[in-house]
This record gives C-alpha cells, structure tokens and sequence, in this order.
C-alpha cells in the first residue's frame, strides 16, 4: 500500500490564457485548472523564457523517471504526449562561429539551438534512419535521449 495521498484530477492544469500590461513588458499567466478556478501569476517580460525553460526541464527529469519506473522503455512508445510540429528546420553559425540549428514550430516560435560540431554528423544519420524507416513502413527504435 503506497503513502502517496491520492491526487485531487480537478486541480489539473486545463488550459493557459495570457493577459499583458505595461506594454507587454509583463505578461499575466491564466492557469486555469479543470475545476475552472485561475491562478493569476505575472513574469516580467525578461523572465518568460526562464520559466518556459524550467517547465521544460521538468518535462525532461519526468521523462527520466517514467523510463526508470519502466524498465528503460521509452515513455513515448508507451504513454501519449503532444508535440510541438516543425514547420521548417534551419541551419546557420552564430556570430561566434558556433553551430546553430532553428527549430521553426507551426505556432511561429523559433527553437536555437546550440549544436556541438562533432555531433552534426550523428544527427543527420539518426535522422536518415527515421527517414528510411519510415518509408519501408517500420516503426523505428526510438533512441534514448
């Protein structure tokens, strides 16, 4: 029997709404949960990011722990997720010479990122692979990472 208390679903996150003042150097956060109550949450324009980036974090440290708690199968041939879809890959170098590739989604948000030299060539063979599979009608083995 597990000490864990049971989890109240009508608290869930149910949808995201934004409200802007100062000129949209702040941005009001609507959480609003399943039970329809809103936490209101302002973040200064600059800090946005960093919060976008910690949900994110979160994700990932989830994503370790469900593969832990399965034996190492991959979360995402087991439980549904939804994902950002790409409208267009792009490559170019930073201003200091560095890797960069841009993720842009359907939504318009642009993803830069950093990518090490040596690993270039891991990535389009990885993606060749998802390509090939595909095509032959196979599901590909999903990777660890």
């Amino acid at each position: 029997m597990s000490n864990e208390k049971p989890v109240d679903r009508s608290t869930f996150l149910d949808q995201i709404d934004f409200g802007f003042a100062e000129d949209g150097r702040i941005v009001e956060l609507h959480l609003i949960r399943k039970n329809g109550k809103t936490a209101y949450v302002p973040v200064e324009f600059g800090d946005l990011s960093n919060v976008v980036l910690r949900i994110q974090q979160a994700a990932g440290q989830a994503w370790e722990l469900q593969k832990q708690a399965s034996g190492g199968v991959d979360p995402r041939l087991v439980h549904p997720i939804t994902v950002s879809v790409v409208d267009s890959l792009q490559g170019a170098y930073s201003t200091a010479g560095e890797p960069i590739m841009t993720l842009v989604l359907k939504t318009g948000l642009r993803i830069d990122l950093g990518l090490p030299l040596e690993d270039i060539p891991a990535l389009v063979e990885s993606l060749e692979e998802l390509t090939a599979s595909r095509l032959q009608g196979k599901q590909p083995d999903n990777p660890d990472n």
